[in-house]
């Protein structure tokens, strides 16, 4: 019994930090898009499964395009059992308030109203379930399998501590939304393929396959594993072939691979598109569905778009610009998914093996790449941004919707792409603590020295290192997408685990260059998990209750890369709460979280209906006053609210009259502003 529990005694710790900072402020916070989810998209799915009972119809079972499936069978467990979340809007008082302008028939409605006494009931009920399965489920999976990987406790202790107290996991795990499980599912499909290859127990295989499938229900960039997997393995069989010799007989050599990668690989898809089908059901009755969600989803499109005009076949399959004949993408799409996935392998294995030295340089001009991104934009960010600003990074960073980067826009190609990937790393690299970019950056030197003990582990740290955080910032920028926090979250719990690794890797160059006795070994070894755990509670502990918009210190201070995402309403709304009457308070709010904690009156609208509404506070948040105005319609306005009065910056400093800095950055804000009477 002691001895398990020693064994599980750092599981045990990160499973009790990532609880109990989770738990707290719980309920108190509303974030963007999550009333897409709490008043919809739930009650959708399981409208969705009991009509595909009913009437064979399971059309409701695909909620939207994300599909976050796996939000409405974890978060909205409660759901079936009779919890019915829409009805936390007052949609019957919100009627009674509508305004009529010129005696037409069409009222437009004047005030967002919630029953928020039971705001935090509903809150609880909703993100409770996600929170304790992300701790008692894939923590532990991510730990065994961390074990069955590298057979060692102190890498597996250490990366389940920084993941456990890793402050964007928790604040992700707290939201209603499918990142909340994206970054679990695919870090315990990575490590299960990783370890199967390794181990060849056919149980790694299942859950891999189980967890790609609980991947895809969660977000289609899921699909991206299909991409990562033969990676993982091309990357497993060029160093073990590296240490153990090459198989030079073609007929040994299909056998081999057969066996070791395209069979499993096959598996694993079967099973993963299955569990897909089974809990969206909705995708066997309507083929395009099921191909958007697996072998033509976005992140595998532009794969089979290059074949499609390679074979001059999109006049065959597309009838539009957008639209195409299914039953000619489907076989196609499975064909290049065959090819790419299967065949390509293959061939680059060969072709590795062939030219080894020229393959580790080429592995290491990328890693070189990587780290590069790190210091460029630590010096960028230390010198007064001389390379590209930081200030408002993402609504600077597009034009119309596109990506343009105007402030590099005039470089030459190879700076500019250069310094776009830059941006497009900003939010991982500002988001890792000191404590994992210090020990990632002394896993890199050794590998790049040639030095590295743990040489195992090698696939996973190329992986993780270059291959992942490049695919997922160049793809972003070829798609015109900006990669935000929630983007690059699958990047969070592997560079944790790299963290851990090159902590080993640390302590033994100690081992190895230090004259220390074993006692003293063992005492450094515990040393650093302590480190690991005291620093992930100062940082949680500095950070609370918003945890999702951690910075690293290693951004100065005036600087913010994550958006609030609707933190701090909370707190907004206790004050207005607590000001006399707060029942016949009107507000205008650019964030609506904050009209459910508020018990006055609250307009979300952008146009204010000055003839029908008298305004007393506005309520800006840093996001909103980029993205959102108000427009005062009415001839009633004896107080003067123009836009151009109440958005002047000393305008505002005078009549703020609450402000809560997010993450104590004073950058990232939600004020209260006084109307001046």
């Amino acid at each position: 019994m002691a001895t398990t529990f020693k064994k599980y005694f750092t599981l045990i710790i990160a499973i009790t930090i990532f609880l109990s900072f989770g738990l707290y402020h719980l309920a108190k916070f509303e974030t963007t898009d999550e009333h897409f989810w709490k008043y919809d998209r739930i009650e959708k799915y399981y409208n969705g499964v009991k009509g595909g009972f009913t009437n064979n119809n399971w059309k409701k079972t695909r909620l939207n395009d994300k599909p976050g499936v796996t939000v409405a069978l974890i978060d909205g467990i409660t759901v079936p059992f009779g919890f019915q979340p829409h009805k936390h809007q007052d949609l019957k008082t919100e009627k009674k308030y509508l305004y009529f302008k010129d005696n037409t028939s069409s009222g437009k409605k004047l005030y967002d109203i919630y029953h928020t006494e039971n705001t935090e009931t509903m809150n609880f009920k909703l993100r409770f379930p996600g929170l304790l399965f992300n701790a008692f489920i894939i923590l532990p999976l991510i730990f065994w399998l961390l074990l069955s990987l590298t057979k060692n406790y102190f890498i597996s202790s250490v990366g389940i501590i920084a993941i456990g107290a890793n402050p964007i996991l928790i604040g992700i795990s707290q939201i209603i939304n499918p990142d909340a499980f994206l970054w679990g599912f695919t870090t315990v499909a990575i490590l299960s393929f990783m370890t199967y290859l390794l181990r060849r127990k056919k149980k790694f295989l299942i859950i891999a396959g189980i967890s790609t499938g609980f991947s895809l229900l969660s977000k289609y960039t899921a699909n991206l594993l299909f991409i990562f997997y033969p990676i993982i393995f091309v990357l497993h069989a060029y160093f073990s072939q590296t240490q153990k010799g090459t198989v030079t007989n073609w007929k040994k050599l299909f056998k081999k691979y057969y066996h070791d990668y395209a069979r499993p690989f096959i598996i694993l898809t079967i099973i993963a598109t299955a569990i897909f089908a089974l809990f969206m059901p909705e995708v066997i009755q309507v083929r395009k569905h099921f191909l958007y969600g697996t072998f033509y989803s976005p992140a595998l499109a532009p794969i089979v778009d290059v074949f499609i005009k390679t074979f001059k076949l999109h006049s065959t399959i597309f009838v539009s610009a957008t639209k195409y004949k299914t039953n000619l993408m489907l076989p196609f799409s499975v064909f290049t998914f065959f090819i790419v996935t299967i065949v390509l392998p293959f061939l680059t294995i060969r072709l590795m093996n062939k030219f080894k030295i020229t393959t580790k340089y080429i592995l290491n001009t990328f890693l070189l790449l990587t780290i590069s991104l790190f210091i460029f934009s630590f010096i960028n960010a230390w010198t007064n941004t001389p390379f590209f600003s930081l200030d408002n990074l993402k609504e600077i960073s597009r034009n119309s919707g596109k990506l343009t980067f105007p402030d590099f826009a005039s470089d030459s190609q190879p700076i500019f792409l250069y310094k776009a990937l830059n941006v497009q790393a900003q939010n991982l690299i500002f988001s890792l603590t000191p404590i994992i970019i210090f020990f990632v950056f002394f896993l890199w030197t050794r590998i790049l020295g040639n030095k590295i003990y743990t040489k195992k582990l090698l696939p996973f740290i190329y992986l993780s290192s270059v291959f992942m955080p490049l695919i997922f910032f160049a793809g972003a920028l070829m798609a015109n997408i900006f990669v935000n926090i929630r983007y690059s979250l699958m990047l969070f719990p592997l560079f944790s685990i790299l963290g851990a690794i090159g902590a080993y890797e640390f302590f033994l160059w100690i081992k190895h260059n230090k004259k220390i006795t074993q006692v003293y070994l063992s005492k450094i070894k515990y040393f650093f998990i302590f480190t690991f755990i005291l620093t992930g509670l100062l940082t949680l502990w500095n950070i609370k209750p918003y945890y999702f918009n951690y910075h690293s210190t290693l951004l100065p201070h005036k600087y913010v890369v994550t958006d609030s995402w609707g933190y701090g309403s909370y707190a907004a709304a206790e004050f207005l709460n607590s000001l006399p009457r707060p029942n016949e308070i009107t507000i205008w709010t650019d964030h609506r979280g904050i009209c459910q904690f508020f018990v006055g009156h609250c307009i979300v609208s952008n146009q204010i209906y000055l003839d029908a509404v008298d305004v007393d506070y506005l309520v800006f948040t840093r996001r909103g006053m980029l993205t959102r105005k108000f427009y005062p319609v009415g001839q009633n306005n004896p107080y003067n609210i123009t836009r151009q009065k109440y958005y002047d910056k000393d305008f505002i400093k005078k009549q703020t009259v609450f402000e809560e800095h997010i993450g104590n950055r004073p950058g990232n804000f939600i004020k209260v502003i006084k109307i001046k009477k």
